[in-house]
């Protein structure tokens, strides 16, 4: 009887632990995520402001080229003044055209660029509030038979590695943690990657204790399904 009381003190302090490091392992996810939402706003806004510091960057650029023409004008009509007022109009007419098509490349620039970028923005921000990246719970279904549980969890084929299932007592938790990342390339050579964290933990209570040393787990059809016996 002393064996068999110290063997269940024995377990019972390894599920205690192993309860203790799965709540502390959880807590650095939480962290872990919360650092990472707050990474992720950072760097949206950069790329915001960068979009508005470009802008103003080639707006201020195609103002200095035009005026740059604009003062040629001036000085090229002033040196030919004297070779007749036809050939002075006929240059500034000219000019003129050369001022206006300049002005309509740097626009076209500065919409295409700016539009460019927030399109690249805005499908990243679209993909991450995608359902498909956004699981808010599991789809379980519990049976049980004469000596054990059958858990089904229907879960993506790329994902089905990524949920875990811890048992203690007669709770039984499931937990996905996953990594949604993107790399967009931004014109002069830059480039930009971004991450989203995400972990979706599920408990539950089964009508008795269960043994977890007992457990085992599949994959078909698109459904995980994990068997745990009864603790006897």
């Amino acid at each position: 009887m002393n064996s068999i009381e110290s063997s269940d003190s024995a377990a019972n302090q390894r599920i205690t632990a192993k309860r203790k490091a799965l709540e502390e392992e959880e807590a650095a996810i939480e962290k872990r995520k919360a650092d990472v939402a707050r990474q992720g706003q950072r760097e949206l806004s950069e790329k915001i402001e960068r979009i508005e510091q470009d802008t103003v960057k080639f707006s201020q650029e195609a103002e200095a080229r035009a005026e740059g023409l604009k003062r040629l004008q001036r000085d090229q009509v002033s040196q030919l003044n004297l070779q007749g007022q036809a050939h002075v109009e006929k240059l500034s007419q000219d000019l003129a055209t050369r001022i206006a098509a300049l002005d309509k490349h740097a626009l076209d620039a500065i919409s295409s660029h700016q539009t460019g970028t927030m399109e690249r923005i805005r499908a990243s921000a679209e993909r991450r509030e995608d359902p498909f990246y956004r699981l808010k719970s599991f789809d379980v279904s519990v049976k049980e038979g004469e000596k054990d549980y059958e858990i089904q969890v229907k879960v993506p084929p790329h994902e089905q590695e990524k949920v875990f299932v811890a048992a203690d007592r007669n709770e039984l938790k499931l937990t996905l943690a996953r990594e949604f990342q993107e790399k967009t390339a931004l014109e002069d050579g830059r480039s930009n990657k971004t991450a989203t964290h995400q972990t979706v933990t599920e408990s539950f209570r089964l009508p008795t204790r269960v043994d977890p040393s007992t457990a085992s787990r599949e994959y078909r059809d698109g459904v995980l399904v994990y068997r745990i016996g009864k603790q006897v």
